[in-house]
This record gives structure tokens, sequence and C-alpha cells, in this order.
């Protein structure tokens, strides 16, 4: 919800004069919003054709070259030549090799997208990166183009109480983080509970991560910061 003032900003200033560095960045949120079904389809294309006409070169166009191709599959790539290796994959249908790229760069949104492209076990994976980085309408998305194509079991995403904790904890996770601030140790925090520590410390992980917090004292700190404890 935040991005709107921002997407208002950018518009105003295109509005102005045409300038590809401020085209560029605006025409690819406008096509993740139609892939989303969030925009119009054709004013997204009609943005990215302007971007292609304005492009000096071939790999200045890739990641629009790439959204056109996610919102009209059929279409014709182009010359794919001085592309970014990830980008030139995806237009020539190796999303396999897409992804993995993408991984070796640790971009997990990109490749998750990249994987979205491919086959039920990759949109499995895809739909659980998306899940853990927060990214719910994409997730959704994903769902969506699974069951389209007759996939069944797909994992429904975190449960209401997950959703609703803001840093995306689960109520197990909670009760962890609570006594982590207590000062529990893992051992004391197994026993609390009355689970195995090796549960406690993929727990204790996951908090950690959640929070971007390199120690428990930081997440405590972040925690109430925030307002979660």
């Amino acid at each position: 919800p935040s991005a709107e003032p921002l997407l208002a900003e950018m518009k105003r200033f295109l509005e102005k004069g045409i300038e590809l560095q401020r085209l560029l960045p605006y025409a690819a949120v406008v096509a993740e919003q139609a892939w989303l079904g969030q925009a119009d389809k054709h004013e997204a294309l009609r943005l990215i054709g302007l971007a292609e006409g304005l492009s000096p070169t071939r790999a200045v166009f890739a990641e629009l070259a790439v959204w056109r191709r996610m919102l009209v599959p059929d279409v014709d790539p182009g010359d794919t030549a001085g592309m970014a290796l990830p980008y030139r994959m995806l237009l020539t249908g190796d999303w396999r090799g897409a992804a993995a790229a993408w991984a070796e760069l640790d971009t997990p949104y990109e490749r998750a997208l990249a994987l979205a492209q491919g086959d039920e076990a990759a949109q499995r994976v895809a739909l659980e990166i998306f899940e853990g980085l927060g990214a719910r309408p994409v997730a959704q998305h994903v769902r969506d183009i699974m069951r389209r194509s007759g996939v069944i079991h797909i994992a429904r995403g975190p449960r209401r109480a997950t959703r609703a904790n803001r840093a995306g904890l689960t109520e197990r996770q909670m009760e962890v983080l609570q006594l982590i601030e207590r000062g529990l140790s893992n051992k004391r925090i197994a026993e609390h509970l009355a689970i195995s520590p090796k549960t406690v410390d993929h727990h204790v992980s996951a908090v950690l991560g959640k929070l971007e917090a390199v120690s428990r004292g930081e997440a405590t700190a972040t925690a109430r910061d925030s307002g979660l404890i």
C-alpha cells in the first residue's frame, strides 16, 4: 500500500517529459501489476513499447522484454544479444537456467519469478519462496496459475495468525521469541515447550531471520521496538 504515492510521483515525472531512466522502472512496475491483474495490460504493453523504441541497446530493454513475454507468452522476444544471462535464458524458454542464475546472484524474488514459469515442482518452490518473502499477492497469483493448469493440493499459505503478525512469525515462533526475551537458553526453551532442542534451534534461526537480527539480544530489541513483545 505504501508504494502508491511513489508510483504517482513516478507518473508525474513522466507526464512532464519521457526520460528513459524514469520510464524503464515505471514500465516494469506497471507490467508487474498487470501480470497480477492489478493494472491495465494494454497500458503496460504501451509503456513497454515506448521504452523499447527509446532504448539505445537491447541490454537496457532486457527486463521489460521478459515482462512483455510474461504478459503475452507467444510474443517474439526479438534479438536477445547483449542481454544479461538470466533475462536471455527466460526469453529463450530456459527457466531452469534463469532460476539457477538468479540463485547464484542471491536474488530470490527474481529466482521465484523464473520458477513460476516452470513445471509443477518449480512452481511449488516459487510459491514457497514468495510466501517466505511475504509477497502474498504474487504467491496468490502463482496459486491461480497452478489451479488453471490442473494442479491440486496447493499450499494455502500461512495461517491467519501468522499473516497478522507483522514479522510473519508463527504462533510457536512467537512463543520461542518470548522465552528468548526472558533469557532462557535453547535447552530450557525445549524443556518449557516439551519439544526437542534441535526443533528449538530451527525456531530460533527462523525468528532471527524474520527479524533480520544477528543475535538473540538484537532480536528481542527489534521485537520490543516494533511492539511484537
